[in-house]
């Protein structure tokens, strides 16, 4: 036979349960209120918040951390970018709206910036269907409200045109890093010998190519900075200063042309060159350059040329004189 229990225990059972239905009950009321809160602030503020978004230029979008990472709140450059109207993106998450790869890389983005409990800048190519490529410079910041709720804050700008400029530049600086290093070859192959001077600067020796090296008999480095009168003996520096300082008045299209025979600075090597001289200016320098030609081969043809001629010569008063004594 069951008998019932003494009536003020039963009242303590009944409080106890009471008591855990209540608590029950006021943490499905906090979840709840969690959940909604955020959707609650009044019309007003959210008016006025929606109002300014869409008149910044920058994309902006806000996901609720806390919610499944759902847009709370989005401009209007957001949907534009998207392609898709501001209702059917509100409350949803990147899963409800994107493709599962696109999503993917979103949700990762996003938990980036929550491990860093701060900021994450970093730039992503977006591709809209039916629109070109377009690369966008994000920021997230993961905040949080005074209720304790959890924001992911994304503000993006559109860099396409600046991504593009500065591949264009990046391009053209290495096409002519490219040509400038042809020139370069070519110019230290060249048949001449190249020497600019830096006229200021008591017309020292400003760039050389190899030829020139090879005429001098000296590497670039004892070369560049030096003036003739470091590198030659004193009789022929005296010769090139006064032909440079009347170079220095001529130009490119009429060049002063000089005959003359440099000597090696060692003197084992003497070349015949025929020298054009003329000063140009280039970046705030006044240089003047001389590029010579060495006729040597052709100086010696016709020194060869020459003595022949003289033997001739020689052979027919030879000849004269014996047919007059005959």
């Amino acid at each position: 036979r069951i008998t019932n229990p003494p009536k003020s225990i039963m009242n303590d059972i009944e409080q106890q349960e009471l008591k855990k239905e209540n608590e029950s009950l006021k943490e499905e009321i906090r979840l709840l209120k969690k959940k909604t809160e955020l959707l609650s602030i009044t019309q007003p503020l959210n008016k006025l918040s929606q109002f300014l978004i869409d008149r910044m230029d920058a994309i902006i979008f806000i996901k609720d951390v806390t919610n499944d990472f759902r847009y709370f709140m989005v401009n209007q450059n957001f949907c534009i970018l998207q392609n898709t109207p501001h209702h059917k993106i509100i409350g949803k998450n990147d899963y409800e709206i994107f493709t599962p790869d696109v999503a993917e890389k979103y949700r990762r983005d996003d938990k980036i910036t929550i491990n860093r409990k701060g900021e994450y800048t970093f730039q992503e190519e977006i591709c809209v269907p039916g629109q070109k490529k377009v690369i966008l410079q994000t920021t997230k910041s993961y905040v949080s409200t005074s209720e304790g709720n959890k924001l992911l804050v994304c503000i993006g700008y559109d860099i396409t045109k600046a991504v593009e400029k500065e591949i264009k530049l990046k391009n053209a600086i290495k096409v002519e890093r490219e040509a400038h290093q042809m020139m370069r070859a070519i110019f230290h192959e060249l048949p001449s010998a190249i020497l600019i001077k830096d006229i200021e600067d008591d017309y020292r020796f400003y760039i050389i190519n190899k030829k020139f090296e090879q005429m001098c008999n000296l590497p670039k480095e004892l070369l560049i900075g030096k003036t003739d009168y470091e590198v030659f003996p004193k009789d022929e520096a005296d010769k090139y200063r006064r032909d440079d300082t009347e170079a220095s008045r001529y130009s490119e299209d009429a060049p002063l042309i000089i005959n003359e025979i440099v000597t090696s600075p060692d003197r084992d090597v003497s070349t015949h060159l025929q020298t054009a001289k003329f000063s140009f200016s280039f970046k705030g320098k006044k240089l003047l350059v001389c590029v010579g030609n060495d006729v040597t081969l052709q100086h010696q043809m016709m020194e060869q040329l020459k003595n022949a001629l003289d033997k001739a010569k020689q052979a027919d008063r030879l000849k004269a004189q014996f047919i007059s004594n005959m």
